[in-house]
């Protein structure tokens, strides 16, 4: 049942591996009941204990949330982007997410007590109603109920309630609306606020931390530190046992990584021009929030959003409501200053013609005929398919991020 037996132990260890496994194939070992290897006893053993973790948390009041994450595949020879799309997730990648919120709020709560005023901790605030205005508008426009803001719990049963059943996807656009209402969580040394402020709002935790990713964040490094030095393995730095200091250590980290969201953006957005220059994409999109002079549209099928600017020959767009669903072209069009920019437009007349897969050789022959047979009925500014044969790609899968 997954309680714990004895209480916690805090030591350093040496961990024997015993396989390295991507989350899609530890997930294809684990449903595969011919696979009776002592590898996937073990997985399906730490899946079943990780659904009752889950479970524990979410009676709890924990969110679950989605967000418009996009997985780049990249040709391994010439490094060029063969596709983009949604990342896709397994639930494997839940199994370990459980088993790393758990170390991480056993932590939390060890370094407090050893080090109550700089224990390097991590709150999520509670949202302001303010926040979540034009979203609650966008649901009572479609004859939603109010999500209720009253508590994570409160939240978290209210969007499970707000479903459509003709679009599956509706319940996830919600989910993925209001992370983008929720305040950004953020590190902080425990001296700086009460015991009642450290909660972590999302998780419905009362305390937590970030401990299980040394190798990716200088978060995790301060606080393995901090356990090293209460367990007597090592003294911490006069530094670290300064509040301000640990203050400036906390409001840096909390800087560097709104930076980092913005440089994996912009990784997103190159990879997502290196895969539509010289083709057209016609795929479904959502309105996921209005401008005086067009809205702003979210791609499923690609992971990716752009704004769909109002204009006078086309469609009026002045009157489409968050949620509401349209076709669209996706393309990449170069300014005056031979700047590429991606373009989502309203789709209009015949679908472009289907593009070949990134890397796959095509007859010039039979290139230059698409072109002359099917160019006419494209939409004006449509890409035309490049002539010149490339090597064949093989994409390899990025690696998923935990």
């Amino acid at each position: 049942n997954a309680e714990y037996m004895g209480g916690e132990r805090f030591a350093k260890t040496v961990v024997r591996s015993r396989a390295a496994l991507a989350y899609q194939r530890a997930w294809e070992m684990i449903e595969d009941k011919r696979d009776a290897s002592e590898e996937a006893g073990a997985l399906r053993h730490l899946f079943k204990l990780s659904r009752i973790l889950k479970q524990r948390r979410i009676d709890n009041g924990a969110l679950e949330l989605a967000s418009s994450e996009m997985s780049v595949k990249l040709d391994v020879e010439t490094g060029e982007t063969a596709s983009v799309a949604t990342y896709e997730s397994f639930p494997t990648c839940s199994m370990i997410e459980e088993f790393m919120l758990l170390a991480n709020v056993q932590v939390a709560a060890k370094i407090y007590e050893h080090f109550p005023s700089y224990a390097f901790l991590r709150r999520h605030p509670a949202p302001s109603e303010g926040q979540f205005e034009a979203l609650q508008q966008a649901l009572a426009d479609r004859g939603h109920e109010p999500l209720d803001l009253q508590s994570s719990a409160s939240l978290a049963a209210s969007l499970n309630r707000t479903t459509d059943p003709e679009d599956p996807f509706f319940n996830v656009l919600v989910r993925m609306l209001t992370t983008r209402c929720m305040q950004q969580a953020r590190y902080f040394p425990s001296g700086e606020f009460n015991y009642s402020d450290f909660r972590h709002y999302g998780l419905a935790c009362p305390i937590y931390t970030h401990f299980t990713s040394p190798i990716r964040r200088y978060a995790d490094d301060v606080v393995h530190r901090q356990l090293a030095a209460l367990l007597g393995l090592t003294g911490l730095s006069e530094g670290m046992t300064n509040k301000d200091h640990m203050h400036e250590i906390a409001e840096n980290i909390n800087y560097r990584h709104t930076q980092a969201q913005h440089a994996s953006r912009d990784s997103s957005n190159l990879h997502t021009g290196f895969f539509f220059k010289g083709r057209t994409e016609r795929a479904t999109g959502y309105v996921i929030f209005r401008r005086d002079n067009g809205v702003v549209v979210f791609v499923p099928k690609f992971g990716i959003e752009s704004i769909v600017w109002a204009r006078p020959e086309g469609p009026d767009l002045l009157d489409a409501k968050i949620f509401d669903k349209m076709e669209v072209d996706i393309s990449i069009r170069t300014d005056d200053g031979s700047r590429n920019k991606l373009v989502i437009e309203v789709a209009q007349g015949p679908p472009p013609p289907p593009a070949p897969p990134k890397g796959q050789k095509r007859d010039a022959e039979t290139a230059e005929l698409e072109t002359a047979t099917t160019q006419p009925d494209a939409a004006p500014g449509d890409a035309k398919p490049k002539l010149k044969k490339k090597k064949k790609k093989k994409a390899a899968a990025a690696a998923p991020s935990t």
